[in-house]
């Protein structure tokens, strides 16, 4: 299955092409496909109807972990990024958060997201994962992480887990 991204607001002839010519899998959403939920709910909508008939929706994808990494700003929840909820430590807070996060989505028609981030904050030193790390403990990151998971399911919205085999003790980005 191939995803892909594409320029500009609103349906286009190429990315019309890729859905019912090439077949895609899916597409990933940026910042330069999105103004607000309306309108990114009428381009989501649009993009599905030219699946073939009897065929499986497209998924929709964005990367939307909250905090630094958040494609969908206007008028949408502003989310802490996933170390605030390492720092809470709380089970329900981190399936609230994935349930939120994840209704959100599926009210415009994002049915995929590029989150959690399931990468042990290691490497002190590490400027790419940060705060985006839920914790440096490997157990806290698994016990929310799953927690995260669980509220997206929930929603509807399939979570994607990242980044492998890791981000947390590298210096540079990938």
């Amino acid at each position: 299955m191939f995803v892909s991204g594409f320029e500009g607001t609103s349906l286009n002839s190429q990315t019309e092409k890729l859905i019912s010519e090439q077949g895609i899998g899916g597409l990933i959403l940026f910042e330069r496909n999105f103004e607000n939920p309306k309108q990114l709910k009428s381009l989501i909508e649009d993009l599905q109807s030219l699946t073939a008939p009897n065929s499986p929706p497209l998924f929709i994808s964005v990367d939307q972990e909250g905090g630094r990494v958040t494609r969908l700003k206007n008028n949408f929840t502003q989310f802490p990024p996933m170390c605030c909820l390492g720092k809470a430590g709380s089970d329900d807070l981190a399936y609230r958060f994935g349930i939120a996060m994840g209704k959100e989505m599926r009210a415009v028609g994002i049915n995929m997201d590029y989150a959690p981030v399931l990468d042990v904050h290691s490497n002190p030193e590490n400027p790419i994962i940060g705060k985006r790390a839920i914790s440096s403990d490997p157990d806290v990151v698994a016990r929310l992480g799953c927690k995260i998971i669980q509220g997206f399911q929930d929603a509807g919205t399939v979570p994607v887990g990242k980044h492998f085999p890791g981000h947390g003790d590298t210096s540079q980005d990938s």
